[in-house]
């Protein structure tokens, strides 16, 4: 009969390896050798220093695992190497056992005091050492480990940010019948506020802002998740109303996200242009500010509304149209949309919340001021200034303007051609004069108009059939020319700096740094199959700008 071999038993006696590059410091030479054979057997790197001036240098230059480092030294004593680790970025993670003669507690104090992990009295126990030198590099890998972690976290969520800033580039909406602006800050590298603003056919107009419950990843991925869904429906439902809309949106996001804590709120306005009312929605969330127009007292509208999105019965009748609120929207009137993350912030003097009341003399003050082009950015800029921290949490903000009739000037559509730019050009430069602007501002803006569409005509490959659409609005002291044209889409900052490449001599390339110069604002950008060019002018605009170099 066969018999199988004892099985092998676990050598009890086994010195326990442990691994590590521990920086031994102390005078002594014999201290040193001893420390080090002990270390060495167990499977240690050691470096050895004599002092303390060449144990910082061994520090820095080869960042051991561990320092186990002699008090009392001359020159630069084992207290002052522990307090200039301690103090250096770079090298406080490293920890340091202090070895000592003393008996005195206070000695042991001041070193826990400086930073050191644990000490060892002499003469020591070699067990005793090896427990502590492995508590001591255990601690050390456990926090090399959560260095990586955290690294290699921030990257990913650097990288998500990134994709969630593109998914919600707050490009603006310019239209001759609206123009809407919108700010996102997130308050990590990722959020969990969503926004949007979809035309709809024959003038139509959807604009939304919700907020995803909680921080982080998760939320951040519901709230891309709930834009590419809420896309899908306005289009499909828009229709049948804002009630329709969420409905289908609550039983679509139920049977996404199984988790009844998570839900989101919404606010969702639908512009019906035959009727020139809002059809409006609020699942939960702050109301806006409503403005019948620039300069007007702001109006809180009905914080009345519905459930957020999520917390209604997927198998219930849905939202009901009684929850429904029909806003009058007429040209010139303004809605400001906004997530709780504004409201409130807290201000770090007083710790007191911004609040709506606040908000809406803030956004009322900035829409008084027609030289101001993005007032979503410069109500945070503004709220910021003020001394409220907008780090707590996501803060997004939409501004929906209805262009005044009053405002528009001129309003038409061209062939590219370089005749019909010229009188185009003429005509912007009459309008001006006869809104008793300055012969130097409305020439300054009859050159950009020419600059502009001729590189148009020029560049832009504008194909067959294809028109320069051109819309000029005067309020006061400032006036926005605003193109739309179908042709090749282009970069007007990589335009200027090729331009600049090339010198002012160059054929090519110098009408940018014109358009740059007699521009107070300017925004190139492309909208499905559109380029848009917005432009701020204003009227004491000084010529002798464009005596200098206008690259």
């Amino acid at each position: 009969m066969n018999v199988a071999p004892p099985a092998a038993t676990p050598d009890l006696a086994a010195p326990e390896q442990l691994f590590g590059r521990v920086l031994i410091v102390d005078d002594e030479l014999p201290n040193r050798a001893y420390l080090k054979k002990i270390l060495t057997a167990r499977g240690c790197e050691v470096l050895e220093a004599s002092d303390g001036a060449i144990a910082l240098q061994l520090v820095r230059a080869h960042k051991p695992d561990l320092a186990l480092v002699d008090v009392m030294m001359p020159g630069i004593s084992g207290y002052e190497v522990c307090q200039t680790m301690k103090s250096d970025p770079a090298l406080q993670e490293i920890p340091v056992i202090m070895v000592t003669a003393r008996t005195d507690i206070a000695d042991i104090e001041r070193a826990f005091l400086l930073g050191a992990f644990d000490y060892i009295r002499k003469p020591f126990n070699p067990r005793e050492l090896i427990v502590r030198v492995r508590n001591a590099l255990l601690l050390k890998r456990s926090t090399e480990e959560v260095r990586v972690w955290k690294q290699k976290m921030s990257h990913e969520l650097e990288v998500a940010g990134s994709l969630q800033r593109k998914l919600f580039a707050a490009r603006p909406l310019l239209t001759e019948r609206f123009e809407v602006r919108a700010v996102f800050q997130p308050s990590m590298n990722i959020g969990g506020d969503f926004f949007d603003v979809l035309p709809l056919k024959e003038g139509g107009l959807a604009v939304y802002a919700g907020d995803v419950s909680g921080h982080g990843i998760g939320p951040a991925m519901i709230s891309s998740m709930l834009k590419a869904m809420l896309t899908d429906l306005i289009r499909a439902y828009a229709d049948r109303g804002p009630a329709a809309v969420c409905t289908e949106l609550n039983v679509r996001f139920r049977r996404q996200v199984d988790n009844p804590e998570v839900y989101a709120t919404l606010f969702l306005a639908l512009f019906d242009p035959l009727h020139q009312h809002w059809h409006c929605l609020n699942c939960g969330h702050p109301a806006p500010l409503f403005f019948e127009r620039r300069g007007a007292t702001p109006v809180l509208l009905d914080q009345n509304g519905d459930l957020p999105i999520g917390l209604g019965d997927e198998r219930g009748a849905g939202y009901s149209v009684d929850s429904e609120m029909i806003l009058t929207g007429p040209p010139g009137s303004l809605l400001f949309l906004y997530t709780d993350g504004l409201t409130e912030a807290r201000c770090a003097g007083s710790g007191s919340e911004l609040g709506v009341t606040a908000l809406g003399e803030i956004v009322g003050k900035l829409l008084g001021d027609p030289s101001v082009p993005n007032v979503p950015v410069e109500v945070l800029n503004r709220v910021r200034t003020a001394g409220y921290q907008l780090e707590a949490d996501d803060c997004t903000a939409l501004l929906v303007a209805q262009i005044a009739p009053d405002e528009v000037k001129l309003s038409c559509s061209i062939v590219p051609d370089h005749q019909h730019v010229t009188e185009l050009a003429a005509d912007c430069e009459s309008v001006l004069h006869k809104l008793g602007w300055a012969e130097e501002a409305a020439t300054a803006a009859r050159l950009l108009v020419m600059e502009h569409c001729a590189n148009t005509v020029d560049h832009g490959h504008v194909p067959a059939g294809g028109l320069i659409a051109c819309q000029l609005r005067v309020n006061g002291g400032t006036a926005c020319l605003l193109f739309r044209d179908p042709g090749r889409e282009w970069d007007f900052e990589d335009g200027l700096y090729w331009a600049r490449r090339r010198g002012a001599d160059a054929p090519r390339g110098r009408g940018l740094g014109i358009i740059r110069t007699i521009a107070s604002h300017i925004e190139v950008f492309r909208r499905g199959s559109e380029n848009i060019a917005f432009y701020l002018l204003s009227a004491d605009f000084d010529t002798a700008k464009l005596c200098a170099d206008p690259l």
